[in-house]
């Protein structure tokens, strides 16, 4: 954290320019790391927090670990104006990154849009994904038959408005292109 938060200072200061460059950074940054306990981390996120306040009443980078029960995780949900990096610690987890298409990314509530799956992943020990702010911003997370530890990074533009969760129908409107029709819950 002591060497991500100035990056993730310079990323938000420049309205976050040259997004995949700084993704791919915390990335490296992270898969250096030894792996903390559950308590280890949460002790580092704490002393973080209290050295680093929120600006503004908003964080500028957070890192929380999530352990993953077999078949758990989070169904799809995007990260507005926001991006992260996501560490396998143990286990596996299956991570598929979706685009909202169309010009609108943010879709109003009551609405059906599409998306478009644009990764299938499996996340194991060492290996890491990254979701931009517009790029591979709506994903899903399920833990693998063993479970899961995840690390994840979070870096928060001004604009962030958290996440919110979707339906999407389990059966492609568009198979070739695997795009699916999607409503915000």
């Amino acid at each position: 954290l002591a060497e991500m938060h100035p990056r993730a200072q310079r990323y938000i200061a420049s309205g976050g320019e040259r997004e995949e460059a700084y993704l791919m950074t915390i990335g490296a940054l992270m898969a250096r790391l030894q792996t903390p306990t559950p308590a280890e981390a949460r002790s580092a996120v704490m002393g973080f927090m209290a050295e680093h306040p929120p600006v503004d009443g908003a964080m500028e980078i957070m890192l929380v670990m999530f352990q993953l029960e077999p078949g758990k995780g989070f169904t799809h949900h995007d990260h507005r104006d926001y991006n992260g990096v996501i560490l396998g610690v143990e286990g596996s987890a299956h991570v598929t990154n979706y685009d909202i298409l169309g010009e609108d990314l943010v879709p109003p509530k009551g609405t059906t849009f599409q998306i478009r799956q644009t990764r299938d992943d499996v996340l194991l020990p060492g290996r890491f994904s990254s979701l931009g702010t517009t790029r591979e911003n709506v994903h899903e997370l399920i833990a693998g038959p063993d479970g899961a530890t995840v690390l994840d990074v979070f870096t928060f533009l001004p604009t962030s408005e958290g996440s919110h969760f979707m339906d999407v129908e389990p059966v492609p409107r568009d198979a070739a292109r695997r795009i699916y029709d999607a409503s915000w819950t």
